[in-house]
């Protein structure tokens, strides 16, 4: 354990033997997660490897959580296990039902992982709960799901942040304690809401600059909200002179485990020029994702002059789409044309979009059909040609279609919304007021959906 990382400092001995390392688990902690686990060659198979070492990191977090929790005086307590995760990038693939393409022999060795890490993260929990006091509150949050069912990818695109599209954008949040109403359902949470609730809970102020609201319906009393204009002039912040390196180091080499991050180069300014690339790139999609396209366009013109990817160039076109610079979206399209070796669902669906825009009606439905009879490889291509074929007015094949999208994404808040309109128009009020209630329920702040339910 490096200086550092444990404060305040009178503790750190104690932490440090709390550490649970992967050679100290014995065959009785791995055979819930393996139980064929004495059949593995591990010298040609190193997945029992990762079973472990992850095993031992939540092991070694709970460890100094429950320690702190007994030992300490403390108003609030949170633990952070991020196993879960780790535990589905690796062995998601191998969790029932089968998946074509996955080694019957792998399935059967390890099919047990996930359930058995749920239940592991369970009985963490239950622990938690029992050395807590009656009037404790307890929240559990999660910031995103993951792919378990035939949304499951066996493969994933060679680029930064790809693990991400293992994920699945709905994560949880639960509440329970004495101040906590009981069988509620919250809608329109959202993770820049839990510090305002957890605010609000201990009946502090909120600051005016925070952009998250409280969860105020989880509360069984009326909550008195305060306000200042921004805690960070109440909070003091220093630098730590500790050479944390070493620990910097380890933190990069999960990250490069699990593939959010590439492997550096051995030079360190490409290495550099390389994260500084996906700065950039993460900077455009946040203008991007909150209206600002001019601003994303600016840092996405020139990366996608520089490196002409699809992944740049389609943020680009989304970007110019949302400002009506049709002609620049199909010129940088059909630039990503050249540079595919195959076609790609997304591409031939936003350009058609485009076309449409541009009063290419048969150009943009000659794109269309062909997906129209194939299986939409993501929710967002499901909604453009839906789209497009409403604006065609090709209501036979909507039908058809959105039945097939909607059974492999049936969470989909946009899709339900739009097979409520399907129904809405055919007069089938009853069946339309449930899709769209049910696109509420997943994406509660949903103004259409809103609208035309009422």
């Amino acid at each position: 354990m490096t200086n550092g990382t444990v404060f305040p400092r009178t503790i750190y001995e104690e932490m440090k033997s709390l550490r649970v390392h992967p050679a100290e688990l014995t065959e009785n902690h791995l055979l819930p997660f393996v139980p064929g686990a004495a059949k593995i060659d591990q010298e040609k198979d190193r997945r029992l490897f990762t079973v472990s070492k992850i095993l031992s990191e939540a092991a070694s977090i709970h460890n100094a959580g429950t320690w702190l929790m007994e030992n300490t005086e403390w108003d609030f307590m949170a633990v952070y296990f991020d196993n879960i995760d780790h535990f589905s990038h690796g062995f998601m693939k191998y969790h029932p039902p089968r998946l074509k393409g996955i080694k019957e022999e792998d399935f059967e060795m390890y099919q047990h992982v996930i359930e058995a890490s749920y239940r592991y993260h369970d009985m963490m929990l239950g622990r938690m709960i029992d050395l807590a006091d009656p009037d404790t509150t307890f929240i559990l949050i999660s910031d995103h799901g993951f792919e378990s069912g035939k949304n499951r990818l066996l493969g994933l695109p060679k680029e930064a942040g790809a693990p991400a599209y293992d994920h699945r954008s709905y994560g949880i949040f639960t509440a329970y304690g004495p101040d906590i109403r009981k069988d509620e359902l919250i809608y329109g949470a959202n993770l820049l809401d839990i510090t305002p609730t957890i605010l609000a809970a201990y009946n502090l102020p909120l600051g005016k600059d925070m952009d998250g609201k409280p969860l105020l319906n989880i509360f069984s009393e009326e909550k008195q909200l305060q306000y200042i204009s921004s805690w960070d002039d109440h909070i003091k912040r220093t630098v730590s002179n500790v050479d944390d390196k070493e620990a910097a180091e380890e933190s990069m080499k999960m990250l490069i485990e699990l593939g959010y991050v590439e492997k550096q180069d051995e030079k360190a300014e490409v290495a550099f020029e390389k994260a500084k690339t996906e700065n950039n790139f993460n900077l455009a999609r946040v203008y991007l994702s909150s209206n600002r396209a001019e601003k994303a366009i600016e840092i996405l013109e020139p990366l996608f002059e520089q490196t002409p990817t699809t992944r740049f160039g389609l943020r680009l076109v989304l970007a110019y789409e949302s400002i009506g610079k049709y002609a620049d979206a199909l010129n940088v399209i059909e630039k990503i044309e050249l540079s595919i070796k195959r076609p790609v669902q997304q591409v031939k669906a936003l350009k058609a979009s485009i076309l449409l825009k541009l009063g290419e009606n048969e150009k943009a439905f000659e794109l269309v059909e062909p997906l129209v009879k194939k299986r939409a490889s993501t929710p967002l291509v499901a909604q453009r040609v839906i789209k497009i074929l409403r604006s065609l007015r090709k209501n036979k094949l909507i039908t058809d279609y959105l039945n097939r999208a909607l059974l492999n994404f049936p969470e989909n808040a946009t899709l339900l919304y739009l097979d409520g309109l399907r129904l809405f128009e055919k007069k089938d009020y009853e069946a339309a007021a449930n899709q769209f209630l049910s696109s509420i329920g997943s994406q509660f702040y949903n103004p259409k959906a809103h609208l035309k339910l009422g």
